[in-house]
């Protein structure tokens, strides 16, 4: 055979090759298809989008948006609820009532009517005698391009079985899916006060006739926004993120259950605003009045459903402006601190972390004495919160800090000074508006540990290796 007419029938192999591996790639192989013929209905449980289950005087509607791309693994029941994507796919119940879903409960049944199999097919089976005729219930299943509907039938007796049918075809299934389509329709709404996680939140706003707040997130900490500008209390944020994500709704009022005057809420004495990353509208939790049979439970209206809530946010709400102001001079915690520079009357002092140890000025030092100011300056706090005329009132110059400290970290850094005032000192940062009274004593402990930090002699090599 001449060469030329191998090299022509090695192409055509070849292109014939890529042809198959091309068309053939994504098609299920053997095992695959068996699993796929076995199923009820044949989708995945990420390309649902839509469920309607339908019993006699019941009706729920759930829906989704669509899969953008196939989900990364473990993106759909039993998830991880964390995952801030998981937030654009949540479900939403349209009816009875429009809200947001149990979305964790309607993954679940999504992925048990994916994987529901078939263990035997009735052929001719009379639709009165398997009770199909009357079905118990009617399963809807749409994805983006596809939509099937199955009629659920009798229990079989003796046996952990029942029917059901897609179609013309009737098949015998595990009847351990009936549990999930007997909820009523309004167990499925969301008892969650909020999906996702603390992480999610970009912004709350807290409010009540007489005043409010709004604490937004800027990189890894919470600020106010309004009404005044400053750093928030790290530990009271803390406190109201528990409690967001600790409260569920104990019970669902549907009208005309409550008279609407017993309910507190016309208008809400407070008012809860949160926006979460990926939502485009944020959850609005209005607080009512406590319940009469228990002072612990009060209304609220979520989502424009009345229910009742525990009385863990009314703290939050109610607390002043004010009191949301930092008292901490620094919002550093000391293994976020990489490096300081020190200027005060003696001279500058720049002390950098080198591995188990600290260099002061280039010369390495014990760890200790380092750590002891480290704490001591990130315990620092205030008495009470300045603003700047008032520090200025009480004779602190701004213009000469009596000491400036200047910490950097890998992801943050923060500019403090000291100013000596004649009611004792204050304390300001560079990021901040206002400063801080600190408490008596701190300054005195804190210049006594900054001198033991320059009294510290230099470590031998011997004396690191020891330490390190």
């Amino acid at each position: 055979m001449r060469p030329k007419t191998l090299l022509a029938l090695f192409l055509l192999v070849a292109a014939l090759g890529a042809f198959i591996w091309f068309v053939e790639r994504d098609l299920p192989g053997t095992d695959e298809r068996a699993q796929l013929e076995k199923r009820v209905v044949a989708v995945e449980p990420e390309e649902i989008t839509e469920l309607i289950i339908e019993r006699p005087g019941a009706r729920a509607h759930l829906v989704r948006p669509a899969a953008d791309a196939a989900p990364a693994a473990g993106s759909e029941a039993g998830a991880d609820e964390d995952d801030p994507a998981r937030v654009k796919r949540e479900w939403r119940l349209l009816e009875p009532h429009d809200t947001r879903a149990d979305t964790a409960a309607a993954d679940r049944l999504a992925s048990s009517l994916s994987t529901l199999e078939k263990q035997r097919t009735l052929d001719d089976a009379d639709p009165e005698a398997v009770g199909l005729d009357q079905p118990r219930a009617t399963v809807t299943v749409k994805t983006a391009d596809s939509e099937t509907t199955l009629r659920v039938g009798a229990e079989i007796p003796a046996s952990s079985n029942m029917i059901v049918a897609a179609g013309d075809q009737t098949f015998v299934v595990a009847d351990s899916i009936w549990s999930t389509l007997a909820t009523e329709p309004g167990e499925w709404r969301s008892r969650e006060l909020f999906p996702l996680h603390r992480g999610a939140v970009e912004s709350v706003e807290l409010s009540t006739p007489e005043a409010s707040v709004e604490l937004v997130r800027r990189d890894d900490r919470f600020w106010i926004a309004a009404p005044l500008e400053d750093l928030a209390d790290a530990e009271r944020v803390d406190q109201l993120l528990d409690a967001m994500f600790r409260v569920e709704v104990a019970q669902f009022f549907d009208p005309p259950e409550i008279p609407a005057e017993d309910t507190g809420l016309a208008p809400a004495p407070g008012r809860l605003s949160v926006a979460l990353t990926g939502r485009e509208q944020p959850i609005v939790v209005e607080l009512g009045a406590p319940l009469a049979e228990d002072a612990d439970q009060r209304y609220a209206r979520i989502d424009g459903q009345l229910v009742s809530i525990g009385d863990d946010l009314d703290e939050a709400i109610e607390r002043a402006p004010a009191d949301w102001q930092a008292t901490g001079w620094t919002a550093l915690e000391v293994y976020e601190i990489d490096s300081l520079r020190v200027v005060d009357a003696v001279g500058e002092l720049l002390l950098e972390r080198a591995g188990a140890d600290w260099a002061r000025n280039g010369v390495k030092i014990s760890y200790g004495p380092v750590s002891d100011f480290l704490y001591a300056l990130t315990g620092a706090a205030g008495d009470r919160v300045l603003a700047r005329d008032e520090a200025q009132g009480l004779g602190a110059d701004l213009d000469r800090p009596r000491l400036t400290i200047e910490l950097a970290g890998s992801e943050s850094e923060e500019s403090l000074a000291l100013y000596d005032s004649g009611s004792g000192a204050i304390a300001g940062r560079a990021d901040r508006r206002f400063l801080l009274a600190l408490a008596s004593g701190t300054v005195d402990d804190l210049l006594l540990k900054l001198q033991a930090i320059r009294d510290q002699e230099p470590l031998t090599d011997e004396v690191a290796e020891e330490e390190g």
